[in-house]
């Protein structure tokens, strides 16, 4: 972050400065552990594992920026909740692979066949346009995609639970570097 900081963002290439990183604790006396701070000490690499709520039923994934799916024909009501549950968990298995150094373990043919038998109980999602600076074209680039919800009972909650719950600060879908598929889980 601190190298992108001395590059800047944006078209404007605004220039940021990395002050620290920490981490939210509920083991700590004011709630925060510092981590890194400015001079560049590692003040405790050991991230703590962050608590998560158990896992319900049924969900609503609410997209809070839009979801473009890579299926260029994607209509809303086809929706097919496998697709979106593997879209999560191969967001996840990248990002572990690519900056964690190793793959993630775990019987994707199984994690497959279980999101195929997940039921869809609601959609209701609607066609959205928006525009992100291509630094490559070098000018605003116009997409559209889907914002909403989608209420859906996983088959085996357990299993999909950690990864839709991580998600949800990862986003999924094309773009999703640039802020695209970001999404919020609320219960049912």
């Amino acid at each position: 972050m601190e190298k992108s900081g001395q590059l800047g963002f944006g078209s404007e290439r605004a220039k940021a400065q990395l002050v620290q990183v920490s981490q939210i604790s509920q083991l700590v006396p004011g709630g925060q552990r510092l981590i890194w701070d400015k001079q560049g000490d590692v003040q405790d690499s050991i991230m703590e594992q962050a608590p998560m709520p158990p896992a319900p039923t049924a969900l609503r994934l609410q997209f809070l920026t839009p979801y473009l799916p890579s299926d260029k024909a994607f209509r809303p009501e086809k929706l097919e909740i496998s697709r979106l549950l593997m879209a999560v968990i191969r967001r996840v298995s990248l990002l572990q692979y690519f900056y964690m150094g190793c793959p993630l373990e775990a019987d994707f043919q199984a994690v497959r066949e279980c999101a195929a038998q997940s039921e869809i109980i609601r959609i209701a999602l609607r066609s959205h346009k928006t525009t992100c600076w291509s630094a490559r074209q070098g000018r605003a680039v116009e997409f559209r995609g889907f914002l909403g919800t989608v209420d859906f009972a996983p088959k085996d909650p357990e299993l999909f639970w950690p990864f839709l719950y991580l998600g949800q600060w990862l986003h999924i879908g094309k773009q999703a570097s640039k802020g695209f598929g970001r999404y919020q889980l609320l219960c049912r």
